[in-house]
């Protein structure tokens, strides 16, 4: 970042605390100059429209195929095509896109919290899933340089389908968060990141709270167990505020057909009520990693819930969250 537009990660601040404090590491970020501030929230924004836009232009592509095929059916197999075709993790790619997803970081003052320092084996369990989890790509930016990297991490199926964001999360290193793709990437590499809460939670943002769904999630933490992954928990401050929602959260059965779906059937409406994300300053705490060899699944799922109520009153007034209210679902 020495060149102005220059895309590094040297705007990050590592700052040690002593022990006694709770914390290992902290690594907070500078504020970005004028053309970093702006490469980063074109590109943010670029990110978050692609992600309504591209499934809106597959519904048209498959209305103008019945009214047009001679024309648009071609195009349509394309679009087909990439929607199924099988691809590695790229590491070159993923390089780029963590020097570009540090500028995100930048430009939503983030600040980095280690509480311990993360093992070889691990799970990150993040939480709060956000309308667009936009602080998952902070995350993924943010541990590529700093420490804590997983390998790979898990996404929806429906997401997965589509065609070129099925291509970017693919050569990032995602997977389907479904149980098998999950155990075959937790056994061939070391690190692996979900957002727990899934489509559930995704679904009760509210901007006004921090609505985190935990009490359900035992699944994950037996198959870290079973795997020989150390848990470490992360609480992502300001997640649920990048994007209000439409329809409200109160809307049971869009929740409940979502839930069926496996998709979010929402409309994120961000700046001027477009996919643009809202500023939100962004607080990530990873927490002291839970060893998983010693304790039942039914303990590590009570001390991975009591985690995130202990560091939500630890961390919400430096955080700037001293008045959102916290619900455990």
């Amino acid at each position: 970042s020495r060149l102005g537009l220059s895309l590094g990660c040297a705007n990050s601040k590592p700052t040690l605390f002593s022990q006694e404090m709770g914390v290992h590491k902290v690594v907070q970020y500078a504020k970005p100059n004028l053309s970093r501030c702006f490469f980063g929230w074109v590109s943010v924004s670029l990110y978050t429209f692609g992600l309504v836009v591209v499934p809106l232009l597959g519904i048209l592509m498959i209305c103008l195929s019945c009214i047009w095929p001679a024309r648009y059916l071609p195009i349509l197999a394309l679009l087909l095509l990439l929607m199924t075709l099988p691809h590695k993790k790229w590491l070159a790619w993923e390089r780029l896109w963590c020097r570009i997803m540090d500028v995100w970081c930048e430009i939503f003052h983030t600040t980095l919290i280690y509480e311990g320092a993360i093992p070889k084996d691990f799970v990150l369990l993040v939480h709060p899933h956000g309308v667009i989890p936009i602080v998952g790509n902070m995350i993924w930016a943010g541990t590529f340089w700093h420490g804590g990297h997983p390998d790979h991490f898990g996404g929806a199926d429906a997401v997965l389908r589509f065609p070129f964001f099925r291509q970017w999360l693919l050569w990032m290193g995602g997977v389907s968060a479904s149980k098998e793709p999950v155990v075959k990437a937790m056994k061939s590499k070391p690190g692996f990141s979900v957002f727990s809460g899934g489509i559930r939670e995704m679904m009760e943002t509210q901007n006004d709270k921090e609505v985190l769904v935990l009490r359900s999630r035992v699944g994950i933490v037996r198959l870290a167990k079973e795997n020989g992954k150390a848990l470490v928990p992360v609480l992502a401050f300001g997640a649920s505020q990048h994007f209000q929602r439409w329809p409200s959260p109160h809307s049971s059965w869009i929740r409940k057909l979502s839930r069926k779906l496996k998709a979010s059937l929402l409309l994120p409406m961000g700046r001027f009520c477009l996919p643009i994300p809202i500023f939100a300053r962004t607080t990530i705490v990873f927490g002291e990693p839970i060893d998983t060899s010693a304790r039942s699944v039914e303990e590590l799922h009570a001390a991975y819930v009591q985690w995130f109520e202990d560091a939500y009153k630890r961390h919400q007034q430096s955080a700037g969250a001293a008045n959102r209210e916290l619900v455990i679902m």
